[in-house]
């Protein structure tokens, strides 16, 4: 079992209520236990960030870079370890948890090459200063444990910010076991501060405070526009990653093999749970059918099971409550007309009776009347919608609140192009799965999908920032 204590001022503390993590593919069995915060600690977080960041502002950028590269050298060291503590507090198969890993510290040795060399930018002999806000505020999903964390925490420590880290209470280990590279590399005392905490008790207490001056958030639509309203006339910069309901459009001159290994591949990855996986399959009506098809035969392969066991390829659910939403959701859309292909239903058997599983679902026959054509299911549910041609296809692209990701299959590059330039989404794609990114490119949702700025790309420098202009008097003769 997992020690899970917060970390605040370079020092462990298991103050605070136990609190049980339970493997998802088995209640039964708790992984974990974590310390769980009260406004108190909380506040001693942000007060030991405040007290760090003068000196760790004013220490020479490429000192900070060698420390946080000594960071991402052991975090690579440990992959084995990190990933194993990943499938069992969230559930996601071993090989997922391996490839979060990586890309995780794949995008964070950018994020910190890219900081490191723009930090300060000339022209003429002048020059564009990026300076370190402050104390920035980390709150992170369960879903990408370690990935999500080192997109932020990266670029804000490279750039002289210090931080406070409050992970989901459902997957703590994961960042602890971060934080325990951190103390061993030897980070000053305050710069990096990790509070494990339920958002209802230490929230409010974390985005208040005054000494906060920037917010990343990546999490529930619910709670990143109830954060974005309290902030108010506050000078608190806000990043904010919230949900999706994203779609692949799949046109009649599609390579339909490559667009079904998309929609699959992607919309069961990490059992549904994944911000920019797909949700929505909008088919154009003519080779509606054959499309369901091949969507149907790959979805069928799909060995539900234990993370850690090498013959599943989908893992559980994160918790019973997401289960029963998943399970709500579908019944709601059976009742409303839509047409059960595979799935629907939690599998049987002793493997399955202690965990959060439910079976990779398609529902086909999905209308824009329905609701659940319009919400983030987050779960293993592919909903298949009809559409008569490219322009019916748009409209259905865009019948929804959120506006994360979008993709297009089509061999007409002018229609492609017609669909990036008019769907409302952040993340579009041409013939690729919607989750697909590049670490140099903005991660960012459009509508209810996001509010204040992008991150990842520059945007990890500009967020964290604020540039300062300098000019020089340039000798003339």
């Amino acid at each position: 079992m997992i020690f899970c204590p917060n970390y605040i001022a370079g020092k462990w503390q298991d103050t605070g209520q136990p609190h049980p993590i339970r493997n998802p593919a088995d209640v039964t069995e708790i992984v974990a236990e974590a310390h769980l915060a009260d406004a108190a600690l909380a506040k001693q977080a942000v007060e030991a960030a405040d007290s760090a960041w003068d000196s760790w502002r004013t220490s020479a950028g490429g000192e900070r870079g060698h420390l946080l590269r000594q960071v991402l050298a052991t975090l690579q060291a440990r992959r084995a370890d990190l990933a194993h503590t990943i499938t069992l507090e969230n559930g996601k198969t071993l090989r997922e948890s391996e490839a979060e890993v990586d890309a995780a510290i794949k995008e964070a040795t950018y994020q910190l090459d890219f900081v490191q060399t723009h930090l300060v930018e000339t022209w003429d002999g002048h020059e564009v200063r990026h300076e370190p806000l402050g104390v920035a505020l980390l709150l992170t999903p369960w879903n990408f444990p370690l990935a999500t964390v080192l997109r932020k925490m990266v670029p804000a420590l490279a750039a002289g910010n210090t931080v406070v880290l409050k992970p989901s209470e459902l997957t703590p280990a994961t960042a602890v076991e971060l934080f325990r590279v951190v103390d061993a590399v030897g980070l000053p005392a305050g710069v990096a501060n990790l509070v494990l905490g339920e958002g209802p008790v230490v929230g409010t207490t974390l985005s208040q405070h005054p000494a906060v001056r920037a917010i990343s958030f990546t999490g529930s639509t619910p709670v990143g526009l109830q954060l974005a309203e309290s902030l108010g006339r506050r000078d608190v910069r806000l990043q904010a990653e919230m949900g999706g309901a994203n779609a692949v459009v799949v046109l009649a001159d599609a390579d339909l093999e490559a667009a079904a290994e998309a929609a699959v591949s992607h919309g069961f990855a990490c059992c549904g749970q994944w911000c920019t996986g797909t949700s929505r399959v909008i088919v154009e009506r003519s080779v509606y059918e054959e499309m369901l098809q091949r969507l149907t035969k790959r979805t069928q392969k799909i060995v539900p099971g234990n993370g850690l066991d090498a013959r599943a390829t989908m893992g559980p659910l994160i918790s019973q409550p997401q289960l029963q939403k998943v399970e709500s959701v579908v019944a709601e859309a059976l009742r409303h007309g839509a047409r059960l292909v595979t799935g629907g239903k939690r599998p049987t058997g002793s493997a399955f009776e202690r965990g959060h599983f439910f079976e990779p679902t398609i529902l086909a026959d999905v209308t824009s009347e329905m609701a659940v054509a319009r919400e983030e299911i987050f779960g293993p549910v592919l909903l298949v919608l009809p559409a008569h041609d490219a322009d019916e296809a748009r409209v259905l692209a865009n019948h929804t609140p959120y506006g994360l990701a979008f993709s297009v299959f089509t061999q007409d590059a002018e229609q492609a192009e017609r669909f990036v330039r008019e769907v409302e989404a952040g993340v579009c794609h041409i013939n690729l799965p919607t989750a697909y990114r590049d670490p140099a490119f903005p991660l960012l949702g459009w509508k209810d999908s996001g509010r204040g700025w992008p991150e990842a790309g520059k945007y990890g420098l500009e967020f964290f920032t604020r540039p300062k202009a300098v000019y020089r008097q340039v000798d003339v003769g």
